[in-house]
């Protein structure tokens, strides 16, 4: 009879027990939580006061528009060009393409360009150590690192990414009504690519004071490509012949990626002194790609299809405005051999396989062609066929479409 009361007594005491540890549990976490409320507003304090800091120095390194080594090289000249290289986050690839153009022939003449979506010291002051030609670096104004918790940034109040439409609209996010193709609503980490690409063409065409007469060509390379030392003479080359080659390219393409080295194909000893002409294609030329700025006006022109157009990739989008808005399409002129690789989600081997193949080419004598020579295996596909394009998405929200927009007309 004894055993009852003492099993309810000894429950009673674990009940007790167990009480104690959850509330002492609890209030160790309301602790933390305020603890850690006084550090997260010190963290946001710091970010607020470097972004007063650099956005301003952004800013006013795109007003004031300096080019270094301006007095060391001769005045930009029309039958030179512009080098655009578009820079995110400070990356080992950087300084590989920098090394590469530093051993290309004629690039004393050239004025290259960096755009940054992202400051970083150690980035700027190499670009600015650079001395084997002339040099200007600006800035994208609206990044995710200048607005990350705004617009163009991810709001707190922006709708998840796979959240459903009914959910949203019952949350009643800041973009419910607007998800993309796929379902899916707006990533910054996505949309920048696009922004950032389309913002710059706009500063370099219109807002810079040293392309006012410029009419020579423009070439848009990433942080991640590898040049030969002789693509800006294969360039200039292609813009000499151009007329005789291909009458109607309004774009030049000097490169690939690395899935276009393939170890067992068929050696072309000529290939390198090779040209082919297409209808534009994001899937094979949105590498090292060129253009003045009379074909910029035509794609400028097409801003609003541009612009609404529901995929993040900016060549995808012109594949789409070449379809669509600009009269007698885009039709790019490019090199059989690549004189630029794109080396993005690569390893150091394919980058190694890069150089290889470049080094090896000089060795024989395949650089520096005499004379280009159309090929003939790209006559078939210079009539534009229909080819159903994948749209990416990513690309739906208004606010999107209205800082692209604005990009283009402010």
């Amino acid at each position: 009879m004894t055993k009852k009361p003492n099993q309810l007594y000894c429950r009673l005491i674990l009940l007790l027990v167990i009480g104690y540890v959850v509330l002492q549990c609890c209030s160790f976490y309301l602790m933390d939580i305020a603890n850690m409320k006084p550090r997260d507003d010190s963290v946001n304090r710091n970010i607020t006061k470097y972004l007063n800091i650099i956005y301003p120095f952004m800013m006013d390194v795109n007003t004031a528009q300096m080019i270094s080594n301006e007095r060391k090289f001769s005045p930009l000249e029309n039958s030179s060009a512009i080098i655009v290289i578009q820079v995110h986050k400070a990356t080992s690839y950087l300084p590989r393409l920098i090394e590469s153009l530093s051993h290309a022939n004629g690039i004393s003449d050239v004025l290259l360009i960096f755009s940054y979506d992202f400051f970083d010291e150690q980035t700027y002051d190499s670009v600015l150590a650079i001395e084997f030609c002339k040099v200007m670096q600006i800035f994208y104004p609206h990044s995710i690192q200048l607005y990350p918790h705004s617009f163009p940034g991810t709001d707190p109040n922006d709708c998840p990414r796979k959240m459903s439409k009914l959910k949203a609209l019952i949350m009643n996010c800041n973009n419910a009504l607007s998800p993309d193709l796929h379902g899916n609503y707006r990533d910054a980490r996505y949309t920048e690519k696009k922004h950032h690409w389309w913002w710059k063409a706009n500063y370099v065409f219109h807002k810079l004071e040293v392309t006012k007469n410029f009419t020579g060509l423009v070439l848009f390379l990433e942080e991640d490509d590898i040049v030969a030392e002789d693509f800006l003479f294969v360039l200039y080359k292609m813009q000499k012949f151009a007329k005789k080659l291909c009458s109607h390219c309004n774009i030049f393409s000097l490169g690939s990626d690395l899935g276009s080295l393939k170890p067992n194909s068929t050696r072309d000893d000529n290939a390198y002194s090779k040209v082919q002409y297409a209808a534009w294609s994001s899937e094979q030329h949105a590498v090292a790609v060129a253009f003045n700025a009379s074909t910029w006006s035509e794609i400028h022109t097409c801003a609003q299809e541009f612009c609404a157009y529901d995929d993040y990739n900016w060549d995808k989008s012109l594949d789409y405005i070449g379809e669509t808005c600009i009269r007698g399409g885009l039709n790019v002129l490019t090199v059989k051999k690549s004189r630029v690789y794109s080396t993005r989600n690569s390893s150091y081997l394919n980058m190694f396989k890069a150089n290889l193949e470049f080094s090896s080419a000089s060795k024989l004598g395949q650089l520096y062609p005499t004379t280009l020579k159309l090929s003939r295996s790209i006559l078939k596909a210079a009539t534009k066929q229909p080819i159903e394009v994948i749209k990416s998405g990513e690309w739906s929200d208004p606010r999107d479409h209205r800082l692209c927009l604005n990009a283009a007309y402010a």
